[in-house]
Formats: C-alpha cells, sequence, structure tokens
C-alpha cells in the first residue's frame, strides 16, 4: 500500500525548491596558496604570543581564549549557507562540505585571528575589567574596518563568491555579511570580557565553548532577516526587499551590539537597584512613625 502523503495542489505554491544556489567556481590556486600561508601565519604568531601571555600571567586562559577562537570555525558553513555566499569549489584544497557548500584549508587558520584577536590582545584589559563602555564602539569601528578590509584580496581573486542577488556592497563584501560578522566578533568579545572575572580553575576550558556559542548567537541575531531573504529565489525579489533587508540587517546588528553592551555593563540592572532601594527608602520613612509611637509606648510601660 502506498503510504506516500499526497500535498493538495492548493499546497504547492507555498512550497517551493525554486531557491537561489551557486554556481560552480574554479579556484585560483595561487592566490589560494598565499591566503592559506598569510592566515596560518597570522594565527600561528596568535598562538604564540597567547602562550607567551600564559606563561607571564600564570594562567591558560589565553590559550584557550586561541582554541575558542578557533573552535568559531564551526561558524563557517552555517553563514555560507544561510548568507548565500561560496569558496570556489573545483581543484580548491578541500577539508570538508556542509549540504554542498566546501570548506578550504584557510578556513582552518582563518577563525583564531578573526575571533581571538581581540580578547588576547587586549586580555590584561579584560583581567582588569577597565574597558570603558564607549570604547567598545570605537573597537566595533575597528572591527568593522577589519571585517571588510580582510576580505577584499580574497573576493578579488575569487576564492570565495556571494551567489545571487546581494545587497548593496563596500567593495566586494555585501553590507548584510558585514553586520552579521560585527556582531558575531563583539557579541562573542564582550560575553567573554564579562566573563573573564569568573572563570577561574576548570572553568576556563568553559570558553571552548562560549566562544562559538555567542559568536553563532550575534550572527544569527543580526542576520535573522537576511538569512530568510538569502533562502528565497533572490534573482526574483523586489530591490525594496533586498536592500530593505540589508539596512535592517545593520539595524539589528547595531541593536544586538547595543543590548550586549548594555547587559554586559548592567545599567539596566542598576537603574533597577536605584528604584528598589528609592522604593526601600519609602517604605522605612512611611514605617518609621509606628516604630516610633511603638517605642514610645513600650518606654511608657516601663515608666509605669
Amino acid at each position: 500500500m502506498d503510504t506516500t502523503t499526497q500535498v493538495p495542489d492548493t499546497l504547492q505554491p507555498a512550497y517551493s525548491l525554486d531557491y537561489t544556489r551557486p554556481e560552480m567556481y574554479q579556484m585560483a590556486h595561487t592566490p589560494e596558496v598565499v591566503t592559506t600561508i598569510v592566515f596560518a601565519a597570522m594565527s600561528g604568531a596568535l598562538f604564540l604570543y597567547a602562550l607567551w601571555l600564559a606563561k607571564r600571567r600564570g594562567t591558560w586562559l589565553p590559550v584557550l581564549l586561541w582554541v575558542g577562537a578557533w573552535l568559531t570555525m564551526f561558524l563557517e558553513p552555517v553563514a555560507d549557507i544561510m548568507g548565500n555566499a561560496i569558496h570556489s569549489q573545483i581543484g580548491q584544497m578541500n577539508m570538508y562540505s556542509v549540504k554542498g557548500h566546501p570548506l578550504p584549508l584557510y578556513v582552518l587558520f582563518a577563525y583564531p585571528p578573526y575571533y581571538g584577536a581581540l580578547t588576547i590582545l587586549l586580555f590584561d584589559r579584560y583581567v582588569r575589567q577597565d574597558i570603558p563602555r564607549g570604547m567598545w564602539w570605537k573597537i566595533a569601528g575597528g572591527t568593522v574596518l577589519g571585517v571588510i578590509s580582510i576580505e577584499q584580496i580574497p573576493l578579488h581573486y575569487g576564492l570565495w563568491h556571494y551567489y545571487g542577488v546581494h545587497t548593496f556592497k563596500i567593495g566586494y563584501m555585501a553590507i548584510d555579511m558585514v553586520a552579521m560578522n560585527l556582531a558575531s566578533v563583539m557579541v562573542a568579545s564582550l560575553v567573554i570580557y564579562k566573563l573573564v572575572p569568573v572563570l577561574r580553575g576548570w572553568r576556563q576550558l568553559m570558553v571552548l565553548g562560549l566562544c562559538p556559542a555567542f559568536a553563532m548567537g550575534g550572527h544569527a541575531g543580526a542576520g535573522i532577516l537576511a538569512y530568510n531573504m538569502h533562502g528565497l529565489k533572490t534573482e526574483t525579489l523586489s530591490p525594496w526587499i533586498v536592500q530593505g533587508s540589508g539596512a535592517l540587517t545593520v539595524c539589528l546588528s547595531l541593536l544586538v551590539i547595543w543590548g550586549t553592551i548594555e547587559l554586559v555593563y548592567g545599567r539596566a540592572a542598576e537603574r533597577t537597584a536605584a528604584t528598589q532601594s528609592n522604593e526601600g527608602a519609602d517604605t522605612s520613612r512611611v514605617a518609621a512613625p509606628h516604630g516610633a509611637a511603638r517605642g514610645a509606648g513600650a518606654t511608657a510601660g516601663h515608666a509605669t
């Protein structure tokens, strides 16, 4: 007996596999090798600095932060699939593929400097907890420049591509991908900053999960609209939808960063505590006369 569920014709238009798919691209071998070497050198230099820092400060946390940033590479296929990006498939030095999106060897080395540079280079300030609230927006500005700059040359040589119709670009990089990557780096860095004071002993191992998890959270939080837009047939979408999605993704990125800064620095908690303190003071003032009356009565009783 055929148990296959038949989908009514009236539902067919709502279900479609006609979404934007990538073309097949030829990997440029020499630029790929050069990019792999450059990322490996950057990653290796950061690891050596983290090792030196660990020895000087008497803690393995800098090295664990490097490893946590490296583990964040598992975000790469998610960002590629949901953001309509792909590394050139033909002839690449491939590690593995996820849903038809291959990951080349240079990804293995790209993530420690991408996600670990901030936490490791500012490690002493993380420990002292002396980064002012406003400085994070300057860090975000620097991160934007870094995010945009690091992708220009590889995109120029076709190491990876943004396929389908995308939002407007800065150089070769789509603005919505800039916004998602920015939120990803900033959220992970801010959360680690908040948690460093309690990461003692075995708890330091928690950064191995915290780094990739909050990086994913920042990326998805900023990219929730972009993920949906890129999952459609972008070639048939109105430019208003595509560009509107990009603009809203930038807004969401800034909102996610602002919200994380507020949570880390506790302004909301401070206001709540201040409100509770004022309410407590008002209650004490109301209760004071009754207490004074009872005290007076008790004194009178002793006098008699």
